[in-house]
């Protein structure tokens, strides 16, 4: 089963993805600039990117390692 990412890979705008991955990126740690003091090192860069979509279907089929994790 592919999940999103790897399924943007296998179709024709894939070139496309790299830039718009990046600008998503760019733009969560742009909302996260209000709570810089909270985050590690006091800046959003240092915040991983974590896909929502991702966890969420992680969770899904793994509910007892995810509450591990």
């Amino acid at each position: 089963m592919l999940d999103a990412g790897e399924f943007d890979m296998t179709n024709a705008s894939y070139a496309q993805q790299p830039a718009a991955f990046l600008a998503m990126v760019q733009q969560f740690r742009a909302d996260l600039a209000g709570l810089a003091a909270q985050c590690h090192g006091g800046s959003p860069a240092s915040v991983p990117w974590i896909c929502g979509d991702t966890t969420y279907a992680w969770k899904q089929e793994h509910g007892t390692q995810y509450e591990v994790v």
